[in-house]
């Protein structure tokens, strides 16, 4: 596994141009019209994000197999905000691999609390983050969460959710 923070990846023009191509061919869905994401566009959003953030990628053969993104958020605390794998290499244990390797490494920082926006409707993830101590917690209104205090070894997941109409 390897990481680079966004003021190196800023200075490292063919790896955005990696990240952009795995991102535009694995992390949106088959709905998504991915037709008029630009590279450009991209770079753009990169140079705009006044976050601290840490970008973890596996590759094989100078392929991206795996890529994990977070994101601090305040002290102590910071969001896994991307975990995708390619297309080509799901089902073999990337996702798992990455996100314990990201794990190790953030309970050996001063990261004391880890979350998780995911989408409400893929239900399979919910059980992909339990399997690593994730626990159901409540945010409160239009949220459900999951969280990870590394002191207590309690993970949270922050979920989409969709209230049904009544």
């Amino acid at each position: 596994m390897k990481n680079i923070n966004l003021e190196t990846l800023l200075e490292n023009a063919s790896l955005i141009e990696k990240f952009y191509e795995f991102k535009k061919n694995h992390y949106y869905g088959p709905n998504v019209d991915v037709s008029n994401y630009k590279l450009e566009d991209y770079v753009e959003s990169l140079k705009r994000n006044d976050t601290d953030k840490i970008y973890f990628y596996c590759e094989e053969e100078n392929e991206i197999l795996s890529y994990l993104e977070i994101e601090y958020y305040k002290e102590n605390c910071c969001f896994i905000t991307d975990l995708t794998t390619n297309k080509n290499y799901r089902k073999g244990g990337h996702a798992s691999k990455i996100l314990s390797d990201v794990l190790e490494y953030l309970e050996n920082s001063d990261v004391q609390e880890i979350k998780i926006w995911v989408d409400n409707e893929k239900e399979f993830l919910h059980d992909f983050y339990k399997k690593y101590g994730f626990e159901f917690g409540s945010a409160g209104g239009d949220m459900t969460e999951y969280n990870l205090d590394l002191n207590n070894r309690r993970r949270v997941l922050w979920l989409n959710y969709q209230k049904q109409e009544q």
